[in-house]
C-alpha cells in the first residue's frame, strides 16, 4: 500500500514538472523581449502581480477583503498594454519576478539558490517526494537578497527539513507546507529571553479570579537554589533548539500548515512586530500556552483553525490588542466562559465553528464589544441555548449564524443584548419561537431559521422589526402561518416556507407584502380552493439569481494608454421558473396538480369577480388622479395671479405653455384609459405575463405625472 501510494506520488510529480516546463518554454519563446527572465530548466519563471499571489489570495480569503485592483491583458481588454503601464495602476500591486521551481533528488541546495536571478523577488519551491530526503538551510536562501515572498511546499508524506540557522530579515511573506522545521541552539534571539516573562506585561484579570486575601504576618525565607529534575533538563534543552523567527524583522505574512508545530512557544514568534498575518492550521496543536503570541502584539489576521485545541486560557492569546479576525474552526473545544478570552478591543470577525460547544457561559464575550461577526455551531454537539446572558455584551454584533442549536424556545432573553443585530442564522432543535422574540433587534434584515424543527410560531414573533428583508422558515414542522404575522413588513422581499406542513395561507398574505419579489411555497400540503385566486404566480414561481460584483477595465479615451477600471456592484435577478410552482394535495383527486392549473381546470374558480374587483380598484386610482392634478393645476394658476411679476422678473411664457400642455395631455390619456377600463370584456383564465396596455401605458401616465408636479 506505501509503495502504491509512493509511486502515485511519483507520477504525480513527473506530471507537474511537465506541465510547468511546457508552459515555460511557451512562455520564453514568446517573451524574447526586455521583460525576459533567464531561468534554470527546472524553473517557471515569469512576471507576477502582487495580489496574483497564492499568499496574497489567503489573505483576501481570511479577511474577506478583495484587492482593490486586479490583472487584466491585453485579450480581454482587446488593446495593447505594457506590464510597466500594468503597474502603474496601483503601489499595492506591483509587477514582481517570480520563479516556481521543482526539487530534484540529489539536488545541491547551494547550486541550485546561484543558479536563480539574484533579483528574484518571488520564490516558490515544490517537491513532490522521493526516496531521498531534502534538506534547506536558510542561509542558503540568504543570498536572494531581494527576495520578499518565499514559499516552500513538500506534500504528505515525504521528509523536506527546513533549517533556521540564518534570519533572512528582508523576506515579508513566508508560506511553509508539510515541512519539517528545525531550530538550531545557537540561533540568534533576544538577549537573555531565558530570563523574560510576559506575564509582566498583562495585568488583566477576569472577574471571577480577583479574590483578595488578608495576610497579616509575613514570613521572610531564604532564598534555596532550586535543583532542576532531569526531565525539565530535557524539556529546556528541547526548548533552546525551537525554530524561531527572531531576527525576520520585515516579515508581515506567515503561514505554517501541516508542519508538525503542536507546540507553540512565545519564542518561536518573538521580534515580529511587523507580523499582520498569522496562519497555524493543520499543526495537531493541543494547547495553547500562556502568552504564545506575545513576541508578535500586532497581529491582525490569526488562524488556529483544523488543529486539537481542547480548551484556551485567557492568557493563552494576551496582548493582541489589534486582533481583527480570529479563526478557531475545527478544534475541541467544549465550553465557553470569561477565562476564555483576553480583551480584543479591535476585534471583528470570530469563527468558532466545529468545536462540540454545549455552553457558553455569562460574560464570555465581555472583553470583545466591538465583534461584528461570530460563527458557532458543530454538526454533532448542539450549542445550548435555554440559559441567558448568552451574548450580553455584543452589542456591536451584524451577523450570528449557528449551525446546531437546541432551546425549547427562542424568546428575548435568549438572544438578549445584540441590539445592532442585522443577519440571524440558526439551524437545531427550536420547537417554538415566542412572541417577542426580537423585540430589541429593529435593524434585523435577514432572518434565516431553516432546518429548526419549529412546531409553532407566534403572531407577534416579529414584532419591533421594521427592516426585515429575507425571512427563511423552511425546512420545519409548521402547519399554519398566524395571521397578522407578516402585516408589518413591508420591506420584506423574499420568504421561504418549503418543505413544511401548510395546509393554507392567510388570505391576505400576498396584499400586505407589497414589496414581496420572490415566495417559495414547494414541498407542502396545500389544501386547494378557490380562496387560492388571490395567489400571486409572478411571486411564488420565481427563483433568484445574484450575479457577483466584477470590475471592468478599459483604455482610457485619450489615447493615454492608461487603464480606466470601475467596480460592477453585485445585482439580484428573479427569474420565473416554472418548476418551482407549488403544487397540490388536497383533495384526492388533483393531488400532485400545480396550484394554479388545478384553480383554473380542476376547480373552475370565479376569477371574473376578482378581476372585477381590481378592474374597479385602478378605476378609482385614476380618478383620484385626475382630480389631484386638476387641483394642482388650479391652484398654480390661483398661486400666480395672487403673486404678480415683480420688475425685474420675466413671464416664463414657454414653461407656462409646456406645464399646461402636459396638464391636457394627461387628461386626454387618462380620461381614455377610464374608458377602455370601462369597455374592457372580462375573461376567464390565467393571467398572462405578457404586459396588458393597461399596465403598458401606466409608465407613461407616472413620466406625465411627475413633469406636472415638478416646478
Amino acid at each position: 500500500m506505501r509503495l502504491k501510494h509512493e509511486l502515485y506520488w511519483k507520477n504525480i510529480s513527473i506530471c507537474l514538472i511537465l506541465l510547468v516546463l511546457t508552459e515555460f518554454r511557451s512562455i520564453k519563446g514568446e517573451t524574447e523581449d526586455e521583460y525576459s527572465i533567464i531561468c534554470p530548466n527546472w524553473c517557471a519563471c515569469q512576471y507576477l502581480h502582487m495580489n496574483d499571489l497564492s499568499v496574497m489570495r489567503w489573505i483576501s480569503g481570511m479577511t474577506g477583503k478583495i484587492p482593490k485592483f486586479e490583472t487584466y491583458t491585453a485579450e480581454e481588454t482587446n488593446d495593447a498594454i505594457l506590464d510597466d503601464e500594468l503597474s502603474e495602476r496601483s503601489e499595492d500591486n506591483p509587477l514582481v519576478k517570480s520563479a516556481t521551481c521543482f526539487l530534484q533528488q540529489n539536488m545541491n541546495i547551494k547550486d541550485f539558490i546561484a543558479s536563480l536571478p539574484q533579483d528574484l523577488q518571488v520564490l516558490v519551491i515544490l517537491y513532490g517526494g522521493g526516496s531521498q530526503n531534502i534538506t534547506i538551510h536558510t542561509s542558503e536562501i540568504a543570498s536572494l537578497e531581494s527576495l520578499l515572498t518565499l514559499e516552500i511546499r513538500g506534500s504528505t508524506g515525504t521528509d523536506v527539513q527546513l533549517v533556521f540557522d540564518e534570519p533572512l530579515s528582508h523576506i515579508k511573506h513566508v508560506n511553509l507546507e508539510a515541512l519539517q522545521l528545525l531550530g538550531i541552539e545557537h540561533a540568534k534571539r533576544r538577549p537573555n529571553y531565558q530570563s523574560y516573562n510576559p506575564s509582566d506585561y498583562f495585568d488583566y484579570v477576569p472577574e471571577s479570579e480577583k479574590t483578595e486575601y488578608n495576610v497579616s504576618l509575613k514570613i521572610v525565607q531564604a532564598k534555596e537554589v532550586e535543583i532542576v529534575p532531569y526531565e525539565v533538563y530535557l524539556m529546556e534543552k528541547k526548548r533552546s533548539k525551537t525554530v524561531t523567527f527572531y531576527g525576520w524583522d520585515s516579515l508581515e505574512v506567515l503561514r505554517i500548515h501541516d508542519c508538525q508545530l503542536d507546540e507553540l512557544y512565545w519564542e518561536i514568534f518573538d521580534g515580529l512586530e511587523q507580523l499582520k498575518h498569522l496562519s497555524l492550521e493543520h499543526n495537531q496543536i493541543k494547547i495553547v500556552p500562556s502568552f504564545a503570541f506575545f513576541g508578535a502584539m500586532h497581529i491582525k489576521t490569526l488562524s488556529l483553525a483544523r488543529n486539537e485545541i481542547l480548551d484556551l486560557n485567557y492568557r493563552a492569546l494576551a496582548g493582541l490588542l489589534d486582533l481583527e479576525e480570529l479563526d478557531l474552526s475545527y478544534n475541541n473545544m467544549t465550553k465557553l466562559s470569561e477565562l476564555s478570552f483576553p480583551p480584543f478591543p479591535k476585534l471583528e470577525t470570530i469563527d468558532m465553528r466545529h468545536n462540540p460547544i454545549k455552553f457558553i457561559f455569562p460574560m464570555t464575550f465581555a472583553v470583545m464589544n466591538s465583534t461584528k461577526i461570530l460563527f458557532l455551531g458543530d454538526e454533532i454537539t448542539a450549542l445550548d441555548l435555554n440559559h441567558e446572558d448568552n451574548f450580553e455584551q455584543l452589542t456591536e454584533l451584524k451577523e450570528l449564524k449557528i449551525t446546531n442549536v437546541t432551546a425549547e424556545s427562542i424568546n428575548v432573553e435568549s438572544l438578549k443584548g445584540l441590539v445592532a443585530l442585522e443577519k440571524l442564522t440558526m439551524k437545531g432543535k427550536l420547537k417554538r419561537v415566542e412572541f417577542d422574540a426580537f423585540s430589541d433587534k429593529p435593524n434585523l434584515k435577514e432572518l434565516i431559521l431553516s432546518e429548526c424543527s419549529i412546531q409553532e410560531i407566534s403572531m407577534d414573533t416579529l414584532f419591533g422589526i421594521q427592516s426585515l428583508e429575507i425571512i427563511d422558515l423552511s425546512k420545519n414542522m409548521l402547519e399554519t402561518i398566524p395571521h397578522g404575522l407578516l402585516d408589518e413588513q413591508k420591506s420584506l422581499k423574499e420568504i421561504y416556507l418549503q418543505d413544511n406542513y401548510l395546509t393554507e395561507l392567510p388570505n391576505n398574505f400576498f396584499s400586505s407584502l407589497t414589496s414581496l419579489k420572490l415566495a417559495r411555497l414547494t414541498n407542502n400540503r396545500w389544501k386547494c380552493s378557490c380562496s387560492m385566486i388571490s395567489w400571486k404566480q409572478g411571486i411564488t414561481n420565481k427563483v433568484k439569481i445574484v450575479k457577483p460584483s466584477t470590475s471592468k477595465c478599459v483604455v482610457s479615451e485619450d489615447n493615454s494608454k492608461k487603464m480606466e477600471c470601475k467596480r460592477i456592484e453585485a445585482t439580484i435577478d428573479y427569474i420565473y421558473d416554472n418548476k418551482v410552482s407549488p403544487r397540490c394535495s388536497f383533495p384526492a383527486d388533483i393531488d400532485g396538480r400545480g396550484v394554479y392549473y388545478a384553480l383554473r381546470k380542476d376547480l373552475r374558480c370565479p376569477f371574473k369577480k376578482e378581476k372585477a374587483k381590481m378592474k374597479q380598484k385602478r378605476i378609482d386610482e385614476k380618478k383620484r388622479l385626475a382630480n389631484k392634478m386638476t387641483k394642482t393645476y388650479a391652484d398654480r394658476l390661483a398661486s400666480m395671479n395672487q403673486h404678480p411679476l415683480q420688475p425685474n422678473e420675466a413671464y416664463d411664457h414657454k414653461k407656462h405653455q409646456r406645464q399646461k400642455m402636459l396638464f391636457n395631455s394627461f387628461h386626454n390619456k387618462l380620461s381614455q384609459s377610464i374608458m377602455r377600463e370601462n369597455s374592457i370584456k372580462e375573461y376567464s383564465g390565467v393571467r398572462t405575463f405578457r404586459k396588458h396596455p393597461i399596465l403598458r401605458e401606466k409608465d407613461d401616465l407616472n413620466k406625465l405625472k411627475n413633469d406636472i408636479l415638478s416646478p
